[in-house]
């Protein structure tokens, strides 16, 4: 067999191919096997070849059609909100529900301003330990990834707007809007981006001076300031 130069550089080349595809299929991503919202617990649908699991839940969004302008926005987030503070995030965890059929996620934060609250009393202050949950998130269930759609991407140590329900009846807020990212006085981006509305967010690039001056004006004679 008479080997040439150019064979051998059409095996070395094959060669380079072929460690190329077999380097992509050990570091390709498994596909997540996605179901559905049940009242069965999560444990309880795992099958035996499962790495990642998606569980489809309900978004948290606002449904309307169109944009709104800015005003229209804090006015209709200030409407549907106990609550709304400056805080920094100071712990973020996944957690699942008590009848094992929803996942979400516990968040901790340190307020650092007020600019509406409803139901004084409610423990939320100025330097004061602020508890939600968000009804998204992922967790580890053994050696099985189980995660929602649009996992929170808070971040531990940075400082978001947030707009939040009243408390259940475990004393833990709901949010009302994804988080707000705030970074030299101005929203950079929100924290999930639970539906086209969302990425279109008219308060990404305002100050927080103006949407507090807005909230504070908007105020009732109830809210504490």
């Amino acid at each position: 067999m008479n080997v040439t130069p150019v064979s051998v550089m059409m095996l070395v080349f094959a060669g380079l191919i072929s460690s190329s595809l077999f380097a992509q299929a050990q570091t390709r991503v498994p596909l997540p096997r996605i179901i559905p919202s049940t009242t069965q617990s999560i444990e309880e649908r795992l099958l035996p070849g499962d790495d990642v699991v998606l569980l489809e839940n309900d978004e948290i969004g606002a449904d309307g059609v169109g944009i709104p302008t800015v005003n229209q926005m804090i006015d209709g987030l200030r409407k549907s909100s106990d609550a709304v503070v400056l805080a920094e995030v100071a712990a973020i965890a996944g957690a699942l529900s008590m009848d094992g059929t929803r996942i979400y996620t516990r968040v901790s934060a340190k307020t650092i301003d007020v600019f509406v609250n409803r139901s004084p009393g409610n423990g939320i202050g100025p330097g004061k330990r602020l508890d939600f949950e968000i009804t998204a998130g992922e967790i580890m269930l053994g050696d099985v990834l189980v995660k929602t759609r649009n996992v929170p991407q808070l971040r531990s140590g940075s400082v978001y707007l947030f707009f939040l329900d009243r408390p259940s009846a475990f004393g833990a807020f709901a949010l009302t809007h994804p988080g707000l990212m705030v970074q030299n006085g101005r929203v950079t981006e929100a924290s999930e981006a639970w539906s086209g509305y969302v990425r279109q967010n008219p308060l990404i690039g305002q100050s927080v001076a103006r949407i507090a001056a807005r909230l504070r004006r908007q105020s009732g004679a109830n809210d504490v300031r």
